[in-house]
């Protein structure tokens, strides 16, 4: 998770926010240096590396793919997320649930995606077989897996694409 002052909160692009992220998933890891490059290692057999292989990796590997990148967040369910600069958030991995918010299910992606519908991010978190955001305006919005109601939108329907936290 990426941790903004108050002060710079709702503007994604100051460039002076960005720091090292270190994420981990399961069996694959996520490392955003503060020059904005994107590195990865582990298992990468279902696109968790989003190098475009959908290969594993005993060593970090530089993935290309991203640019701009300020946020990284690793699923426990092979998938992975990233916040670009200008608040669009991208994921790539398995997308058993559609945990990639892409509008697809089952589909795995070794490259990224854009997530559906969001803009204006400005954190990212994977959970098991579900992703979230949190947007500039407060907002907070969440896809995949909700058997366990873990989107927060009242409901047990898993979503494809974002929908909105109520309640917040």
């Amino acid at each position: 998770m990426m941790i903004v002052p108050a002060s710079a909160q709702g503007n994604p692009t100051n460039p002076a926010q960005l720091k090292t992220v270190l994420a981990t998933g399961w069996g694959h890891s996520l490392f955003l240096k503060t020059d904005a490059t994107l590195w990865a290692w582990g298992d990468g057999n279902l696109g968790q590396l989003g190098n475009g292989l959908g290969t594993s990796s005993s060593s970090a590997i530089q993935s290309s793919l991203l640019q701009d990148i300020v946020d990284v967040a690793a699923g426990d369910e092979n998938h992975s997320l990233a916040l670009r600069s200008d608040g669009i958030v991208f994921a790539w991995g398995t997308n058993s649930v559609g945990q990639l918010g892409d509008g697809t299910t089952v589909i795995n992606r070794n490259s990224p995606v854009q997530v559906n519908n969001l803009t204006d991010g400005t954190d990212v978190e994977a959970g098991f077989y579900h992703s979230l955001a949190l947007k500039s305006d407060g907002t907070v919005w969440a896809w995949g897996h909700n058997y366990w109601r873990e989107l927060g939108d009242g409901t047990r329907t898993d979503h494809y694409t974002p929908a909105q936290v109520t309640g917040l």
